[in-house]
């Protein structure tokens, strides 16, 4: 697979994050029939348990199914301008976390972009909400954060929470194309660790002068 680099996208505008690794005992999680999201239920049409891939592995680019969760109207029309000169058509939209969780309640998707700085319900809420065990297959979906300012202690948490990837804005087609290219050849599997899911967290190393992040035989940069 080709390198993406992206020398104005670095994280938090410096190269200090060594590395990022966590190793996770699996339990198996209990049988579900149906999906919960605050309130929501609806039959589910399979089951997945431990060891599932995301919504998105293997899936053609021009075939996702993309859930936008971002409060600033300009920002959603960028995103759609992007999706859609990429090929991607089936779009839905979300001024919140609330909204978004509203929208999952009634469409299954195969990637979910967010914001992480929104009202009433904010990012971190929002990726809390999907990773919990019980909301099979949505907490299966593949989650990149859009952000405008990412330290070092937002990157930690965002990944511990479960986000997938993350996006430093101003975003750019060729930075989110990369994003979402990576999520597709992205074959880590989903753990249940206690009450939520995750996959397992990304090694940063450095390899030349930039660094970069693993999707299974894919290799994309941070920078």
């Amino acid at each position: 697979m080709p390198q993406a680099s992206e020398p104005h996208d670095a994280v938090g505008g410096s190269t200090r994050i060594e590395r990022l690794t966590e190793s996770r005992q699996l339990t198996e999680p209990k049988p579900r029939s149906n999906i919960t999201i605050e309130g929501f239920d609806t039959q589910n049409r399979w089951r997945r348990s431990v060891g599932e891939l995301s919504t998105a592995f293997g899936k053609e680019l021009k075939s996702l199914k993309v859930l936008m969760v971002e409060d600033n109207s300009g920002m959603r029309l960028l995103l759609r301008t992007m999706l859609h000169t990429f090929g991607i058509t089936d779009i839905l939209q979300a001024r919140d976390g609330t909204a978004g969780i509203a929208e999952l309640r009634s469409h299954e998707v195969d990637l979910i972009l967010t914001d992480w700085e929104m009202e009433p319900m904010n990012g971190r809420d929002f990726i809390t909400r999907i990773r919990a065990a019980g909301n099979e297959p949505v907490c299966f979906t593949p989650i990149i954060v859009l952000t405008g300012y990412a330290s070092r202690g937002l990157l930690t948490e965002a990944f511990e929470i479960g986000a997938t990837h993350l996006l430093v804005k101003p975003v750019t087609p060729a930075s989110l194309l990369s994003r979402i290219q990576w999520v597709l050849n992205d074959d880590r599997q989903f753990e249940r660790a206690g009450d939520v899911y995750r996959q397992p967290m990304l090694i940063h190393e450095r390899e030349g002068l930039g660094r970069k992040r693993k999707a299974g035989q894919a290799t994309w940069s941070l920078e």
